[in-house]
Order: C-alpha cells, then structure tokens, then sequence
C-alpha cells in the first residue's frame, strides 16, 4: 500500500506551533496588564509589534519540538533530536538497549530450551523431558530419608526430584558420528630405557592450547592392581580423578579417562597412591640422546616435562600412547581457521553435543540442573508402495519430490526466518523477539508448536502427500515400515506405531523404500542415483534452516542532524529604525538615541535568553535521558547557552565574557541538579517497569540517621558519599540502567556449575539484586578474609590476622569462649578499617587498636599489631573485609546424592498437633538458602536487612522456596572453605565425560549416568561425598546472628545501635 502525501489545509496545531493561538492570547494579557495606559492595539503599534516578534520565536521552538499524535507527527522527529554529526556521518547518540537485549529472555519452558539448542549448527532437533529416576523414600520413624528398598517396611515413597531434565539430541545427516581422536606422546615403552617405580604423585606436565578431553593414557604395570589417575589444575586443585585396576602386567594396559581439559598452562596428569600401590614404567632416556620434552599433539596438547609434586623432572612418567578427543565447536569464533591450522575436518557428534552443553550450563535455571544430553538415533522409515503417475510425468523428479516431502513429513525441520518474513506473516515485534536470542535467525512459534514428537505415522497422511505431488495420479497398494538399528521391526497399512524408546527419532529412509510407477499399467523404475542427485538439490535449496549473515537486531533509528541548539535572536528580524539585533546605533547618534536602543536591546535578551535557553535543553535531551556518568561530577539538568548574533552586545552586560559561568550558577545549583538527574533516571527505570523508591527512601533514612548520630553506618565510598544520598542511589540507579538487559533477561538463572572460580561466574539472580541493593562489586568472591583465624591460647580464645606465611600481624584481647572472639571480630572489622583508632603502645613497639566507649575516660584495648611496620597491611585488609556486601546462593539441587553413600539433606517432620511449624519432605526441589554476612555497615542496620530479606524473596522465582541466614564472619570463612571445596569436585565430576547408558532396569525407565545415585566406583566419588557430607555439616550448624542492640534512655533520641526488637536484635555476647 503506497501512502499519499498531501498538504492538510487545516491542521490541528499543538498552542505552541499555532501563530494566531499566541497573538490572541498575547493580547488578553496585555490589555488585562496595561488596560489603563494602554488602549491602542493596532498593527502598527512597537508593543503589538514585539508581541508578533516573540510570537514568531515561540513557533519556531514550536516545530523544533517532537510531537507524536496517533494521526500525524509534528515537530522534528525525536530520532533528529538525538542525531549528531561525527565524521561528516549521522550518528545517534542516545542511550538505547536494543530489541534483541530488551524483549528476549533466558530459556524458561522446555519449548525456549529446544529452540536455544536447534539453533546449534548440527542440531537437527531436540527435547527436553523431565527426569524422573531420583526417588528417595521418607522414613518417618527415623525422621530422615533413605534409599527406596523394595522389600523395606515402613517407608513412604517420595516424588521424583523436581528440577532434573533430559535433553535429546537429533543431529543433521551431515554431522560425523566418530569422534575427532588425536595420539601423541610417547606411543610405548619400546624405545628408549626405562624401569619401573612407585607413582606416588609422579606424572607429566602439559598445556592444552583448546579445550579437549583426554580420552585415555597407557601404563606398563609391573602388577596386577589398581592405578588412580588425577587431573591437577596450575593452582594444585584436583579437576578429576579416575581410578581403573590393570590385569595385564608388563603389557600395554590402557586406562579410559573422559578428562574434559579446559585451555589453560601448567596442568599435572599424575598417580595417586602409596608405598603399596603398584609399580609403574617410565622412560628416563631415549636413543641418541634424543630429548625426552617438549611433545605436542597437534599443537592441541603439549606435554612440556615430568612433573613430581611441584617439581620438574627429566623423566617421562608412565603415561603412554595419550588419546586426546577434540571437539570443536560449529559456533566456535574460529572453528574454521582452527580444524585448518590442525589439519582437521568435518563436524563430528562430539563437536555439536559440546556447543549444546555450553549452552544449557550457560543458560541453566536457579535449582535446575540437566542430568543427561543423549544423542538421539534414528528409527529408518520406509514406504512400500506402487503409484500410478500420468503418461508426460518425469519419474525421477516425481520420485524426489515424493522422497523429499516425506522427508518432511516424518522429520520436519525448524523453520527459521528473517524480522521481515515474520512482519509479512503478521508477527508483531513482541512477539518476533519473544524467547531467548538465536544466532541464526527467528523460529514462528506458532508453526513451532506445531511440530511434536511423533509416535505414529498414518497411511492416510503420506496418501494425501502422494496425491499432492506433481504428476501422481493413483495409489494402487501403500504400506509404510520400520527399521531398527539395520533390522526390520515392522510393517502396517494404516497406523504404523512408532517404538516408545525415548532415544529413537523417525527419520525416511528412501534406502528403505520401494516404490514402483505405473504408465498405463506398466511398470516403471526411475534411476535412484538421479533421485538422490535431485534429492541434495531441494534439500540445499531450502535456505530456511540456520540463516547466516541476516539482521538479528532492530537498529537504533538514526535520523537528521538538524542543529537545533543554534539559536538565531529574535530581534535580528526587527526592522533597522528600532536599531537592535544586527543594527548599531550610529556613531553620530544622541546618547539618547543610544541609550534606547541599549534599553530596548536589554528589555528583549530577557526573552532571548529564554529561548536559547529552551533551545540548548531541547538540544541536550540525550544527556538528560542517560545513564551515562559525565567525566565531571554529575552534569546539568538545565542546559544554557549565551546568546551570540546581535551587534554590541558586550555593551548590554557588566561582564559578557563569564556569561556562561553567571548563566549556569543561575539557573541551578548542585542539589538541584543532584535531584533532577534522580528524577530523570527514575524515568528511565520506569520505562522498564521497574522501581528504585524503597531503596532511594531508605538509603536517604540511613544518611539522615547517620548525620543524627555522627556513626559511620554506611559504605565507606568515597566516590558516591560525598555527595550523599543523592549520590550514592544515583550511582546505583546508573549501575542498574546500563546492565538492565542481563538484569531482566537472566534474573531467573543460575550460575554455571563447571566454572566454580571465575569471577564473572555469578548467577542473574545474584547479579540482579546486588544491583537492587546497591552493592557495586558484582563478582563471584569471598565474602570473609580467610586470613582472619579463632586460635585458643592458654585457655583463651582470640582471632588472629595472618599473613601469607602464617605468622601473626595482628591478635585481639583474649576472650573466655571462641562465640566471644567471634563476635569481637565482627565488631572489630569495623571498627580497625579506621586509622584514627589506632595507637602506639606504651612500649613503642606496635600498634594498639582501641576502642572509646561512652562514658569511660580510658579507651579499651580490643588488640594489637605485631610491630609497628606492619599497621599499612592489617589497615588494609580490615578494610577490605569491613565492608564486603553480597551474599551466597546454594541451591539444593545439586546437593542430591550422586552415589549410593552420600549423606541426604535433613527433612523437617512437624510433631502431630504442631501447626507452626511446616513439614518438608522433599529438601532438595526448589529450594535454596541465602548465606549473607552480619557485619558490614549497612547489614547491621535493621531496616536495611528487613529490605534486604524482602528484595531476596520478590527477585526470587515464584516456585522457589527462599531461606535466609545472616551469619558471624568466623562461620562465614569456615563456610566458604567448604563450599569452595564441594564446588570443585562437584565441577570435576561435571568434568569427567560420561556418555548417556541405555542401560535399563524395570525400576528406572531413563538412561542412567553418573550423575545418579551409583556405587562409589573410585576416589573422585569418595572425595566428593567428603566434601559433601561436610558442607551440609556446616549448613547445619549456621547460627543467625541478629545485630546488636542495647536499651535506649529517655533523653537518648538517636543511636549507632537499632531498637531492641524480639526475634531481630541481640543485647550482644560481651
């Protein structure tokens, strides 16, 4: 449809665009101001004529305005307004998340998921189901779970696990089904000397240039026995551990290992035993004197020396004939160049399932875990039939087409489209961009839910398919059939059910087909090599699949540069007697003459001000509407400009030359613009249907309380408390608009289980509220200062501040109980963060930290440093641990039992009649416990932490069940030892590949992995059930710690401490 343009004859004028709106109004107020001297309004009137004058000015700011109507807009475009000029280019310069950051999300149904894993080039289809083998039993006698025993009595079957899934993945026909497998080092023990020793934590070191697996190693055992294996990271941390028993003494005996590697320096592949484990062959010399290091596999690993402890030997410790399995991503940024640099080719099933796997861990949902991601085989289809075609048909392209649309119909492929195909099927830009981002292009989703996982195929169907293609006139005999693994398993004529195996896909086969023409009743066989040729043309023509190089975003509108600060006065169109704008005066004139034109020249920069004025705001719209920190202090929010263009204007002011300086302390003050610019940002958060209003409030009550009672309860931040509370909730209202896209699209996420130590590593729900709180470092860290210790000494308890060789640099006063020095540490960080409550003792030899209570003349001793040059150090790390906000997340899910010896989580079992307490017989389903420290400043405010618990529970999925625990910062540093203990070996179990079993038993209807409850099989489960069994022992054991209060007088209004409240304070522990 082609839109006319025309000129309106009447149009609807907004009152600052509608000249004679303005004169008419003009005049009102002139006669309701001047009615008694003033009684002459005609044309030629000065007066009349300045009102036209302004007037005109007015409209022009007018149409400089955008002014969007449902009918027609007026004004410049907005996009015009934002629009500058660089490089002779057109560039829009407002602040602006795109389409695809904004309206997409992470995947959430199981719909989002196998759309985010079709994406994957490879992935020809997938599902994703429920997994429901994780049974455990109540024994509600013994109050605790336990395994489900058949013939136990007394136990109550519980529901499977909610939060597990299974992903299944159907490849392209194009996609390799062997693994990429590499060899290297040294192949045997056949070249070269060598003998055999114990391993005792001897093996070889390397770097791995990508990320691989290592598929398997060879030893030489002098023994029968049993050799543990272990993958050591360049920190000393154990990634995995293996452990096979060899039978064949003195020979080749090669040990699977499914190592996942990712590409880092200094790993150590090395045995672990003792004096009694069996002996080993190594290689200490080779022929000629040939060097034992450096061997690379392929510029993908190279091995670099022996490695015994920390130390490097010139020995070639055990490990033979390594095979080293490469999976290459298809969406690697360099997949291409890389198989070429490695003389590599192809795409193998190994390359496909790591990119679906980085996709669920990097998308995974809080307290949801994936247990298997199976590859999918095919159930081979064929069609047995004999179909009458009319005389002029070409067989071979009937043939093909009938191949091909059957293709379709069995195994239909995702269609993905362009923005503008589904703006021609009616979609509107909600709903293109709904559901997570894909690289290769949008899926319909109405078309998309259509396509089901079949259990059957119906003859009536592929008729109507027959009869739709070109040239088939007849169906004279149709039988659909069925093929497993190379067997045939059935036949039928009508309804050909398909098998229930939940790892099997129907794929057409024409291999499997036989199909015979008819001309006139005589037979007819086209040529199959032909009918494949043509087959591979429609196949290749259909450019639907996985799009390549199409626009996958909206770009940000970019319109005309229109200048529209410039700013022409008003007066320049005067006519020349009235000798102002661009007329002087001449010099000849009276001084009269001049001082009226002077005097009017300064009546109308009143108006010229203002409107230049209105015009640099309307200018600076962009910066007003950013969440972009100025390089100096927080900016204007009203914008000036001196007006330029009239002749002599120096003359008019007493000092034109600080005009701009005079204009900007006039029209604003830093607390005004302080306030503004929050009010512009609360704007901008409204937009996205968010709100800072609680937080503003409260943090404007804390700064309020604080300048009451002269305590320092706040942050120690001196970039935002400067300025207040304006200028600490500004900066965290910018913080939360520029990382608004991850904050909305992954606030429901969880973090990615196989990266335990990266900083960057944090789950979208954590990210989100620390940005809710205004807590600036949003990084996965330690919250406590692991060098802070509880010691007992002679019977006294104290902590103590180490440095990196475990010697003291600082020791508190001595307490009678260690919950004493725990809670004296909690007050002590805040209180030894300050230089100013540090003094030297009497000896001169060290620093004593004192404390000045009210009403006492000498200040308490709370401790003292080792030496005097040590005060920098223990300054520093006070306070760097005084105030470290954030908060843990540990979600139960992933504390479920991986072997048959794992401990279980504690239920809760309400005794009957109880009616406060609720029963739980399920601890691991969408449940998780927030773990956050008691003693940073603004934690021990009462109202700040209700807020706190309040945001945690809003922010948190509805499903989700919230526990919060404020604890000590002695129970906070045994903690994280813990944690950080059972997140490494939960990622190194993550990390030892293990396929997806199709072994079943009537009890299990999934495939089994070993991420299920299984017998121990070696020391990586026996060390992940320690560390399990361990942290759950701590989780146990947290205590809350309320904060401290104490009873307030009658006259006392305001205190550091909050008011003594039941269930959330304490009157302290000394």
């Amino acid at each position: 449809m082609i839109d006319t343009e025309f000129i309106v004859k009447s149009p609807q004028l907004e009152t600052s665009q509608d000249y004679a709106f303005l004169r008419r109004e003009g005049l009102k107020y002139i006669e309701k101001l001047g009615h008694e001297l003033w009684t002459d309004y005609n044309v030629h009137d000065p007066g009349i004529t300045l009102l036209e004058l302004l007037c005109y000015a007015v409209t022009d700011l007018g149409y400089r305005t955008p002014i969007a109507r449902a009918e027609m807009s007026l004004g410049y475009d907005i996009k015009d307004i934002l629009t500058e000029t660089a490089n002779g280019i057109p560039v829009n310069r407002g602040n602006f998340h795109t389409a695809r950051e904004t309206l997409t999300s992470a995947p959430v149904t199981f719909s989002d998921f196998r759309k985010l894993l079709i994406d994957v080039e490879g992935v020809q289809n997938a599902w994703v189901e429920k997994h429901t083998s994780v049974v455990y039993c109540l024994d509600r006698a013994g109050e605790r779970l336990i395994d489900c025993e058949p013939r136990l009595s007394g136990q109550t079957k519980n529901p499977a696990l909610q939060g597990l899934y299974d992903v299944f993945l159907q490849y392209e026909d194009w996609v390799e089904g062997e693994a990429r497998v590499l060899k290297g080092g040294l192949p045997d023990n056949s070249v070269g000397t060598g003998e055999t020793v114990q391993p005792q934590g001897r093996g070889i070191r390397f770097n791995a240039a990508h990320d691989l697996t290592l598929a398997a190693v060879s030893v030489y055992p002098a023994s029968p026995g049993v050799v543990t294996v272990r993958l050591v990271d360049s920190d000393g941390r154990e990634i995995a551990v293996r452990t096979i028993e060899v039978r064949k003494p003195g020979r080749k005996n090669r040990i699977p290992l499914g190592f996942f590697v990712p590409a880092g320096e200094n790993y150590v592949l090395d045995t672990k035993g003792t004096s009694n484990t069996v002996r080993l062959y190594r290689t200490t010399e080779l022929p000629r004197g040939r060097p034992l290091f450096p061997r690379s596999i392929k510029k993908v690993i190279e091995l670099v020396s022996g490695a015994q402890g920390s130390e490097d030997r010139d020995r070639y410790f055990f490990f033979y004939d390594w095979e080293v399995r490469l999976a290459i991503s298809p969406e690697h940024a360099v997949a291409g160049s890389l198989k070429t640099s490695l003389g590599v080719k192809g795409v193998t099933r190994d390359d496909v399932r790591l990119a679906a796997r980085e996709r669920l861990h990097s998308h995974r949902n809080l307290c949801e875990d994936i247990v298997n991601i199976c590859d999918v085989e095919v159930e081979e289809i064929g069609l047995c039939a004999d179909i009458e075609v009319s005389a002029s048909a070409d067989l071979e392209e009937t043939l093909a087409e009938i191949f091909y649309q059957l293709d379709q119909h069995v195994s239909p492929s995702v269609n993905f489209y362009t923005i503008q195909e589904l703006e021609q099927r009616g979609k509107s830009m909600d709903e293109i961009f709904e559901g997570p981002a894909l690289e290769h292009g949008f899926i319909d989703d109405d078309e998309f839910k259509k396509l089901k996982r079949r259990c059957e195929i119906r003859v009536s169907d592929v008729v109507k398919i027959l009869m739709d293609v070109s040239g088939v006139t007849a169906i004279k005999q149709i039988a659909l059939l069925s093929f497993v693994d190379g067997e045939f398993r059935k036949q039928d004529d009508w309804v050909l059910e398909l098998t229930t195996d939940s790892l099997r896909a129907p794929v057409f086969r024409p291999a499997r087909s036989k199909i015979i023409f008819y001309k006139n009743n005589l037979p007819y066989f086209p040529n199959r090599e032909e009918v494949e040729k043509l087959i591979e043309e429609k196949k290749s023509a259909d450019l639907k699949s996985k799009l390549k190089g199409h626009q996958r975003d909206l770009p940000v509108p970019t319109g005309q540069d229109r200048n529209v600060e410039t700013y022409t006065p008003a007066q320049n169109e005067l006519p020349a007697t009235y000798r102002v704008g661009k007329y002087r005066v001449e010099e000849s004139a009276s001084a009269l003459r001049k001082a009226q034109s002077r005097q009017l020249k300064a009546y109308l920069m009143f108006f010229e001000q203002l409107l230049a004025n209105y015009l640099s705001q309307l200018a600076h719209v962009r910066q007003l509407f950013s969440w972009e920190k100025p390089e100096k202090g927080e900016g204007p929010t009203f914008f000036t400009q001196p007006v330029s263009g009239i002749a002599d204007l120096e003359d008019v002011y007493l000092d034109y030359e600080s005009l701009s300086d005079d204009l900007e302390e006039i029209i604003e003050s830093p607390e005004t613009a302080a306030r503004r610019r929050s009010r512009f940002l609360d704007h901008l958060i409204a937009r996205f249907c968010e709100s800072f209003t609680d937080y503003s409030l409260l943090m404007y009550t804390m700064f309020k309380e604080r300048e009451r009672s002269g305590s320092d309860s706040l942050p120690n931040d001196e970039s935002v408390n400067s300025g207040g509370a304006t200028a600490r909730v500004i900066a965290d209202k910018r913080a939360f608009l520029q990382d608004y896209p991850a904050l909305s699209r992954n606030r429901g996420q969880g973090y990615d289980i196989r990266y335990p130590n990266k900083k960057e590593n944090l789950s979208g729900y954590q990210r989100r509220v620390y940005r809710l709180l205004g807590i600036h470092d949003v990084s996965r860290r330690n919250l406590a200062g692991h060098r802070f210790e509880i010691e007992k000494v002679a019977g006294n308890w104290q902590f103590v501040l180490k440095d990196e060789n475990r010697a003291n640099l600082f020791e508190s006063i001595a307490c009678s109980s260690k919950s004493v020095a725990e809670a004296l540490l909690d007050s002590t960080l805040k209180i030894g963060s300050d230089p100013k409550n540090y003094r030297r003792n009497q000896a001169g030899t060290a620093y004593e930290l004192v404390l000045q209570c009210p009403g006492e003349d000498e200040p308490r001793s709370l401790g003292h440093t080792r030496d005097l040059k040590v005060l920098s150090e223990v300054l520093s790390y006070f306070q760097s641990n005084a105030d470290s906000e954030g908060f843990h997340v540990i979600e139960h899910i992933f504390l479920r039992k991986r072997t048959s010896t794992d401990r279980f989580l504690a239920v809760q079992l309400p005794d009957p009649g109880e009616r406060n307490c609720v029963e739980v017989k399920d601890p691991y389903s969408f449940r998780m416990t927030v773990l956050l420290p008691s003693w940073p400043r603004r934690f021990q405010d009462l109202k700040f932490r209700h807020f706190v618990e309040d945001t945690l529970r809003v922010e948190a999925p509805a499903h989700i069940y919230v526990k919060i625990c404020w604890i000590s910062h002695a129970q906070m540093r045994d903690f994280e030892m813990d944690y950080n203990a059972w997140a490494e070996k939960l990622a190194a179990l993550q990390n030892v590949g293990s396929p997806c079993r199709t072994a079943r038993t009537p009890a299990e209807a999934m495939p089994l992995t070993g991420q299920l409850p299984l017998p121990e099989t070696g020391p990586e489960h026996l060390a992940y059930r320690g560390s399990l069994d361990q942290l759950i022992t701590r989780l146990d054991s947290l205590v809350n710690v309320h904060p401290v209060a104490r009873l307030h007088d009658c006259i006392e209004t305001y205190g550091d401490a909050p008011q003594v409240t039941l269930n959330n304070t304490s009157l302290g522990t000394f």
